[in-house]
């Protein structure tokens, strides 16, 4: 296992047993930075920023510490290997990572763990991907 990866799990296992009872992942409280590790809302999947990839765990196997956690690696196509900040969309159908030096937010497939693409993004080491629509006069766009 990539050692990216196996110090990502330890440190899920310590955070999770340290800062959390099992009836408490309905609430969706951040098991480690935020920015990093985002819980989907059905509770299911743990998305995990790993340099160039975004690792998804099982949530209910990371919790237990039980074997085959780790679920698979999606590519982020990050050319200087910076991926941060993960948040899911709604359905829990995408996962969305910023990108922070390639100036992108890329687009993953939840269930394939596919890229299916990027978003350019202007300024410099961007973070903070959101999937709400923005609150302006000439925002359409509707969640």
């Amino acid at each position: 296992m990539d050692e990216s990866i196996s110090s990502t799990l330890a440190l899920l296992r310590t955070s999770t047993a340290a800062a959390m009872r099992p009836a408490r992942w309905t609430e969706r409280r951040s098991i480690a930075p935020s920015r990093y590790v985002r819980l989907s809302h059905d509770g299911q999947t743990l998305a995990v920023c790993v340099g160039d990839s975004i690792a998804l765990f099982d949530a209910a196997k990371v919790q237990t510490n039980a074997a085959g956690a780790l679920l698979g690696l999606a590519p982020t196509h990050s050319v200087k290997k910076t991926t941060i900040d993960v948040v899911l969309s709604a359905d829990d159908r995408f996962v969305f990572t910023t990108l922070e030096y390639d100036r992108q937010v890329a687009v993953i497939d939840r269930a394939t763990r596919a890229f299916v693409g990027a978003v350019p993004i202007e300024g410099d080491a961007i973070t903070g991907p959101t999937t709400r629509p923005r609150s302006s006069p000439t925002s359409t766009r509707r969640p």
